[in-house]
């Protein structure tokens, strides 16, 4: 890679490098005088320390070009120049072994081009920068700090050759992030978040190293607001060497003190990775997906995990698997002495890093019920040669290569241990990834497979790198998983029955017969007054049944019918009864009940596929009835003399994923539109035509359904 400065307006091209190695980053300064270059002498640096990369400043003035930090070998990264253009920042690596810098932490630099001079910012921070960096602001530089499992913002000023320190001090602090920060150096954009809160996204002012007039400006994920989410808190326990240690442990969403819930180990990657107190649900982790089915799940800052400084992360250079495995079981030791957890119902999952020690703690324990790795190595031997970083990994972690440690290399891998595992595993890997190479799965599951001590089962996407970047392969992964969970940790997996066919009339009927009754009649008792079930579609919550005639005479005990109808939808109902009815049913319960708005509506009834599958005037006529043909069936129907067309309700196939009844026909509804109640849909006297518009049938083919708000 070369550098070259293109006059858009003359159309002309000028090369300004004649570098050997490639670019790998560079930066401008404001001014435009002056550039920085990180040039790569050998692209294996990264990983054997061998032939370090160069770095070097260009004066675009003089055209010049001087080669910088000669005197110690930083690795400097991440440049920024100050505004004045006097200076830029970078950051660089600190680790307790000089010539092996691949565990590390980051710290703050200062190169000034007058003096071709630079250093360290003292950053009176033990553990250094944190996972989000810094950026330059009017008088210097806003950094993240180091900070564990939270946040921490300092601003650091420099002036007649010191340095000052401005902290941002408060609770809420903890907990914000900066995006950017304006090219002036005055405003910020930044997110507000804990784990058990979607970011909210800010601007605010810098003023006096003091962050002001903080505004939201953009909502994301609005619709999550009516979902239930997590309650989180970060907690500390005593794990290896005595050490605290920290994570997030998210509570089922149905929580209850007096009861033990099971328990999923969801453990990150790295290792110098690490679990911080802000929102996150992706296809690799989601504690809410979790929790919402009765679990709690616990995230672990196990010993190597970064953000935590230097001691932490190198604590576990030539002792991989020693402290990290005693920092997992002690946080579940931890919960099971504090009443929270069922010790019988643990499970562990992980990617990378985390699926890594997801493997050795089966290994190494039979308390837990399932594993769910993905990416994870099991033999470091083969791993030292096929990962693109397996040198800098393994010399690193494992103090040395193969050759010179072979029993230990032998003792630390997973695959010569397999007979221990009696854990149900399930296995994910991408068919690409370089930096847990495909073949580890395979050694994985081969092992697991021949020696049959416990269910495996091994998950391969086509074309993925070490992190599935695929919406399809995502969602895969994670259903394949779930149904993993259900089987052999919550219990409620149901063996398919072949059979069985789900669009069978058998079908429809026990479909049917799941739904809530009460003495016959659909709907659940409510303070000895029956009600309607609603049932979850998409982010509603939607009556399975329209209204019936027995749960509105709950309501008006004048409303007559014949009792053996009690299951046929209530009808010849006025738009001021429906909602009254709404408005008694919400302060019956407690609850919010509502008609359905005119959009939904249209989206449920959207949902037929078929219109002679449900109670229409396709479904008498027999055949899809055009608008010509629907007259003179109407005047055979007057022939009945008035004789009902409809029908109990559920007597046709559902639709939605989880059954919602009659949207095809039966009565047409009332909806909420946004000057006054409509009718919508179909009903037993309506034609159906995707092409028109329904028309509205006669009073007595009118009812409702509810919607309930949460």
């Amino acid at each position: 890679m070369r550098l070259f400065k293109i006059d858009l307006n003359k159309k002309k091209v000028e090369r300004v490098s004649e570098n050997k190695g490639k670019i790998k980053e560079f930066a401008i300064s404001p001014d435009k005088n002056w550039i920085v270059t990180n040039e790569n002498q050998n692209i294996h640096y990264k990983y054997d320390n061998k032939i370090p990369p160069r770095q070097f400043l260009y004066n675009l003035e003089k055209n010049t070009r001087e080669e910088i930090f000669t005197k110690e070998s930083l690795d400097p990264n991440g440049y920024k120049w100050a505004l004045d253009s006097k200076g830029f920042y970078c950051s660089y690596k600190i680790s307790n072994e000089p010539d092996d810098d691949y565990i590390s932490i980051p710290a703050l630099y200062y190169f000034d081009v007058e003096e071709k001079e630079g250093q360290p910012v003292p950053m009176d921070w033990e553990w250094k920068l944190g996972f989000f960096g810094y950026y330059v602001t009017a008088d210097g530089v806003l950094a993240s700090l180091a900070n564990g499992p939270r946040n921490k913002l300092a601003f650091y000023q420099k002036g007649g050759g010191n340095w000052k320190k401005h902290e941002l001090k408060g609770e809420k602090y903890k907990n914000i992030f900066i995006d950017a920060v304006s090219s002036d150096g005055k405003k910020v954009i930044y997110n507000y978040t804990t784990a058990d809160k979607p970011a909210v996204i800010k601007t605010a002012k810098i003023q006096d190293h003091e962050l002001i007039e903080k505004k939201k400006i953009i909502q994301l994920n609005k619709w999550m607001e009516k979902k239930e989410i997590a309650r989180s808190e970060v907690i500390e326990w005593k794990g290896a060497k005595g050490d605290k240690v920290n994570g997030i442990i998210y509570y089922p969403h149905d929580y209850d003190p007096d009861r033990k819930y099971p328990l999923m180990l969801s453990i990150h990657g790295g290792p110098s990775g690490a679990d911080l107190d802000r929102f996150s649900e992706s296809w690799a982790d989601y504690p809410n997906i979790l929790t919402s089915r009765g679990s709690f799940v616990l995230k672990v800052n196990y010993h190597g995990s970064g953000n935590h400084g230097l001691e932490w992360v190198d604590a576990i250079r030539e002792k991989y698997y020693e402290y990290e495995i005693t920092d997992i079981m002690t946080g579940i030791d931890h919960l099971i002495d504090k009443n929270m957890v069922d010790e019988d119902s643990l499970g562990i999952m992980g990617w990378s890093n985390g699926a890594i020690l997801a493997i050795q703690s089966v290994i190494e324990s039979d308390r837990f019920n399932v594993a769910a790795p993905g990416a994870g190595d099991v033999n470091w031997t083969s791993d030292y040669g096929n990962c693109a970083f397996g040198a800098g990994f393994d010399n690193a972690y494992f103090g040395g290569p193969p050759w010179e440690r072979p029993q230990y290399y032998l003792n630390k891998s997973p695959l010569f241990k397999m007979e221990k595992v009696t854990t149900p595993t399930i296995i994910f890997f991408g068919t690409e990834d370089t930096s847990v190479p495909t073949e580890q799965g395979w050694q994985h599951y081969r092992a697991m497979q021949q020696i049959g001590k416990a269910p495996v089962r091994f998950l391969l996407f086509p074309g993925e790198p070490h992190g599935l970047r695929k919406l399809t392969h995502k969602r895969r992964k994670m259903e394949e998983e779930l149904r993993w969970f259900n089987k052999y940790f919550f219990g409620t997996h149901k063996e398919p029955n072949e059979a069985f066919k789900e669009d069978s009339p058998l079908a429809e009927i026990l479909k049917l017969e799941e739904s809530a009754s009460s003495n016959g009649l659909f709907g659940k008792q409510y303070k000895d007054k029956l009600i309607p079930e609603t049932v979850q579609q998409d982010s509603l919550k939607v009556g399975k049944f329209e209204v019936t005639r027995a749960q509105y005479a709950e309501f008006d005990s004048d409303y007559e019918y014949d009792p053996v109808t009690g299951n046929y939808p209530a009808n010849d109902i006025s738009a001021q009864e429906a909602q009254a009815y709404c408005m008694w049913l919400s302060d019956l319960t407690g609850k919010q009940y509502r008609l359905p708005l005119k959009k939904e509506s249209k989206s449920l009834i959207d949902l037929v596929k078929s219109s002679q599958d449900a109670n229409n005037l396709n479904y008498w006529a027999g055949y899809e009835i055009n608008i010509d043909d629907a007259g003179e069936i109407k005047n055979k129907i007057e022939q009945l003399n008035k004789k009902e067309l409809l029908q109990p309700v559920g007597n046709f196939t559902p639709v939605g994923k989880n059954n919602i009844y009659d949207l095809g026909g039966n009565v047409a509804e009332w909806c909420q539109s946004e000057d006054e109640p409509i009718i919508l849909g179909p009903s037993a006297i309506t034609p159906v035509n995707v092409k028109t518009d329904y028309e509205s049938p006669a009073q007595e083919y009118v009812g409702f359904r509810i919607i309930l708000e949460e």
